[in-house]
């Protein structure tokens, strides 16, 4: 219903590729490599999981995208770093991946009303 309303649904042959990574499923070098300036990357616990990233060692247009994101789509009053699993999303989106906007937001919606 939200992918209607906002005209960003999912064609029939469209699969929501940020809906199939996981924790497990991707390699944070890689999100390291697109969403971060050259060198610099997450801050990881003590078996080495990846945590966040700080704003300032974004690349700046992910910067962008990442006040976009925590203002309209994903509300969050800390954004001084950008956490794993939203880091994921800023991946999907630097790297032109599918992503099922209405449902991210349905979720959002979901989680706050419970």
């Amino acid at each position: 219903m939200i992918n209607q309303f906002l005209g960003t649904a999912l064609r029939a042959d469209e699969v929501n590729e940020y809906g199939n990574y996981s924790i497990d499923t991707i390699d944070p070098a890689n999100i390291e490599a697109a969403i971060c300036m050259p060198g610099l990357g997450f801050h990881r616990n003590q078996s080495q999981q990846p945590l966040h990233v700080k704003r300032r060692d974004l690349l700046p247009v992910v910067r962008i995208w990442s006040t976009l994101v925590h203002a309209n789509i994903l509300p969050c009053s800390h954004v001084s770093d950008l956490h794993w699993t939203r880091s994921i999303l800023m991946y999907c989106i630097m790297t032109q991946r599918t992503v099922d906007l209405g449902g991210i937001i349905c979720m959002e919606i979901s989680g706050c009303a419970n």
